[in-house]
Order: C-alpha cells, then sequence, then structure tokens
C-alpha cells in the first residue's frame, strides 16, 4: 500500500498535497476511496481518500497502524562537507538507517567552502529534498532535519552547550585512537551525536578541541574509512549497541 507524509490543512482535515498528490494522481492513479498509510505528526494511520478538489486528496484517518520504525535514540550527525556529491550519499543512507538530524559543517580540510549565500540555500534544499525521499523509501515517521551548514567554531560552542544541558553522548572517529571502540562508551543516553570529519580527516588542533570539551574520540577498526563511510558505520553501531536494529 502506498504511503505519504500528510499535513493538516485546518483544523480538522489531514491532506496529500503539493509533489505527493501529483504523485499519487499521475503515477500512482489514486481515486476516492483508495486507502493509504499516512504519517502524520510522527505517527502512522491507515487512511482513506474521501475527496479530491483538484490540488489535494482529503484523507479520513481510519485506525493508527502502531507500527514503531523510529529509534529510540535521537542521533545527530555533524558532518565535514565533504566534494562533490558525496553529501548526499551520506544523507541518502544515514536517513535510511536510522538519524534524526544532520548538520554539514566546515572544517579545515573541507574541500567545499561554501561562501555564496544562493548556492548554499540551493544545495539546503536538496539535501532535504534527498532527506525527504530517503525517509519515504525507508519508511520512517519523520522526515530528518538538515540544518544549515556552521563553521567548525560554531559547532565548538553549540557542543559545548549541549553537553552543559542535555543528556547526551558525543563521538568523534578518529584514526589515532586505538583503546576506545563505541563497546567502551555509555550510549544510555536520550541523544547521541557523532562528529564526522572529512576527506584526510581532522586536524590534530581540532581533534584536541573536541575532546577538551567534552566529545570523545572512537575508533572504527584498523581500517581507514572514507568519510562518507564513517558516518554509516558509526550510525549503524550505534543503532547496534542501543538495541535499535531489531523490530519491536
Amino acid at each position: 500500500m502506498n504511503r505519504f507524509f500528510v499535513k493538516k490543512i485546518d483544523q480538522n482535515n489531514i491532506a496529500i498535497y503539493g509533489d505527493d498528490y501529483k504523485h499519487a494522481k499521475k503515477v500512482l492513479r489514486l481515486v476516492e476511496g483508495s486507502n493509504v498509510y499516512a504519517v502524520y505528526n510522527e505517527v502512522e494511520y491507515l487512511a482513506k481518500i474521501i475527496k479530491d478538489d483538484g490540488e489535494n486528496l482529503w484523507l479520513e484517518m481510519i485506525e493508527e497502524t502502531k507500527v514503531i520504525r523510529e529509534p529510540d535514540v535521537e542521533i545527530h550527525i555533524y558532518q565535514s562537507l565533504p566534494k562533490s556529491s558525496k553529501m548526499d550519499f551520506i544523507i541518502q543512507k544515514n536517513v535510511e538507517i536510522g538519524i534524526s538530524k544532520l548538520t554539514p559543517i566546515i572544517s579545515d580540510r573541507s574541500l567545499i567552502k561554501i561562501k555564496n549565500e544562493k548556492k548554499e540555500k540551493k544545495k539546503l534544499e536538496r539535501w532535504t529534498k534527498i532527506s525527504e525521499e530517503a525517509a519515504k523509501q525507508s519508511m520512517r515517521n519523520i522526515i530528518p532535519e538538515i540544518r544549515d551548514i556552521i563553521s567548525f567554531d560554531d559547532m565548538i560552542e553549540e557542543l559545548k552547550f549541549k553537553i552543559k544541558n542535555e543528556n547526551i553522548e558525543i563521538l568523534v572517529p578518529y584514526e589515532n585512537e586505538e583503546d576506545c571502540s563505541i563497546k567502551d562508551i555509555n550510549l544510555n543516553k536520550e541523544k547521541i551525536a557523532a562528529v564526522v570529519g572529512p576527506e584526510g580527516g581532522f586536524e590534530e588542533e581540532e581533534i584536541q578541541r573536541l575532546i577538551e570539551i567534552g566529545v570523545k574520540p572512537v575508533t572504527l577498526g584498523p581500517r581507514i574509512l572514507r568519510s562518507e563511510t564513517a558516518a554509516l558505520v558509526l550510525s549503524t553501531l550505534i543503532l547496534h549497541e542501543t538495541d535499535n536494529m531489531r523490530r519491536k
């Protein structure tokens, strides 16, 4: 059965809208009386199309499916900007696996330095669309947020605040860390953040700044991983170690 993220048009009505409306009509050929799965406010429902007004497909919610697909831990990836289209892959695969948020950052070795506001806006729009499509494909109950690009310095200040005020653990994969693996970390937290470096990794000074504020370096094994691989491996390990890789 087809599945859609839907929104509340007014106080009493839920609808399929925008590009999803066009897809439902022109590609899926859905009509009044068709049943769909509708995700509203992070909850999945069985719903029936009761009206087509030419812009929206209005829905009657039949029942909540009670299917749990979201992890019970919030994973936030801080990803140093890689070159070319690698960020598209990072967003797509990490959304599929179960992250909640991704913040692009500019570190010393980031190969992309976005200085044009118009170009940055265009990239963020594309990345947000990739997140939405990946959430649909993997049947998520949320569309993970892709936040604005920030500098390494701004990220440090943000992480300092989080460590002080939130129930969070923050990790950084580090190729020179030999002893501490994901199994050695206390992951019994509401939130877990991971700071992932660019091609070539973080500068040593950047690693030390992260450690000084309480970020914990971890090894991902004896092999050197690409930046786009490191984020996905770490997300998967976090989900596995917090028992979020099995059906509930």
